[in-house]
């Protein structure tokens, strides 16, 4: 049985080494496009945990960025507040700036304003109220 199997390999070798390539290149893709994956998840939970978060609500004009200009009036921010299941809503603006050169490209600078002692102020802890 071994005999055979191995004369069959010898005769298909290159069937069977396109078929090892191409499984390997289909698992060597599986890893980066995960790991992709796994970033943008993390990188959306970060950026919203690290103002003291745990949602956000963005306007339709935001097209589902967070980094993304989309005003609303600051009105809005008491009726939030109010939502049934919200223990507390402040306002926040994020406005990403492409400020400077840095070895010839461009670094983008987040400015973001909040009130002071609401959420995302640094002088106050994270996850405090």
């Amino acid at each position: 049985m071994v005999v055979v199997t191995l004369a069959d390999l010898t005769y298909r070798y290159r069937q069977f080494l396109i078929a090892v390539m191409g499984a390997g290149m289909v698992l060597g893709m599986g890893l980066p496009m995960a790991g992709l994956v796994g970033g943008f998840s993390a990188e959306t939970s970060q950026t919203v945990g690290g103002v003291g978060a745990d949602r956000w609500v963005l306007t339709d004009s935001s097209a589902g960025r967070i980094a993304a200009v989309g005003l609303f009036p600051e009105s809005e921010v008491a009726v939030i507040a109010h939502t049934p299941g919200v223990t507390g809503a402040d306002p926040l603006v994020v406005l990403p700036q492409e400020v400077a050169s840095v070895n010839g490209g461009i670094e983008t600078v987040n400015v973001m304003g909040v009130r002071v002692g609401a959420m995302g102020d640094p002088g106050r802890p994270p996850g405090g109220r």
